[in-house]
């Protein structure tokens, strides 16, 4: 029996059939794994960004903490009871808002780091406008910047948080007398370690009043993962701060 000149026999046509698809499926896996493998790496420069947004954030606000040009800040009160950030008081374990003298670092703890600085150098902490927003200029009768108190709330309030619910987890939070507003979350790690002239750590937990003087520098870890891939990836940044205003 002869074969027809022209075509494909049924045969030859299956066979055809099936290593197009073979090659097919090898190109979607292909393009399945690029697609996954890119997703990963936005998810990780993501997560890296915000590490270091929290970072630096915070490092170039705390480079403000003790700013006296007037070398009258820090003589006495200069605010009002109302208009104070919260202080975490260790007795009762609430936060309160005393009219208590002005202190170049109010509160210290490993996730939490409270401070004030004469920002518009008029010598006194005046925090009475009530309409004043953090991003308007510096006045002389106010500055919302001067007082400032972060914390970093993670599986737990953890020491001297002043946050109240609802809290999200895992998220850095500030408070210049208005109230606690999110910086940046998904930070799964916030960690602050305060030591001394001589470069000897400070003890752990809310530090004492007399700790507190001593401070003059304080590095600070800032971490986050990221997940949904095959392994969590982590990004974990570290700065060191000297407290210039402070000494």
């Amino acid at each position: 029996m002869k074969h027809p000149k022209g075509g494909f026999t049924f045969i030859e046509l299956v066979f055809a059939i099936a290593i197009l698809a073979v090659v097919v499926s090898g190109v979607y896996t292909l393009i399945l794994s690029l697609n996954r493998d890119y997703q990963d790496q936005v998810a990780i420069a993501e997560t890296q960004q915000a590490a270091r947004v929290a970072l630096s954030i915070f490092s170039n606000e705390v480079q403000n903490a003790g700013l006296d040009p007037t070398g009258k800040a820090f003589d006495g009160i200069h605010f009002t009871k109302s208009d104070r950030v919260p202080v975490y008081d260790s007795v009762t374990g609430k936060c309160v808002r005393e009219a208590r003298p002005a202190k170049k670092i109010m509160e210290a703890s490993e996730t939490m780091f409270h401070f004030m600085g004469d920002v518009n150098g008029s010598g006194a902490f005046d925090q009475s406008c009530k309409n004043k927003k953090d991003d308007d200029p510096p006045s002389k009768d106010c500055d919302r910047r001067e007082d400032i108190r972060y914390e970093w709330v993670g599986e737990s309030k953890g020491p001297g948080i002043c946050r109240s619910s609802p809290v999200f987890l895992y998220t850095l939070y500030r408070n210049t007398g208005t109230g606690a507003e999110e910086v940046i979350s998904g930070i799964t790690n916030f960690n602050l370690t305060y030591y001394d002239e001589n470069n000897r750590p400070l003890p752990a937990g809310m530090l004492s009043p007399s700790d507190l003087e001593l401070i003059r520098k304080m590095i600070v870890t800032v971490e986050a993962v990221t997940t949904g891939g095959k392994v969590e990836k982590k990004r974990k940044l570290v700065s060191e701060i000297f407290l210039k205003n402070i000494g």
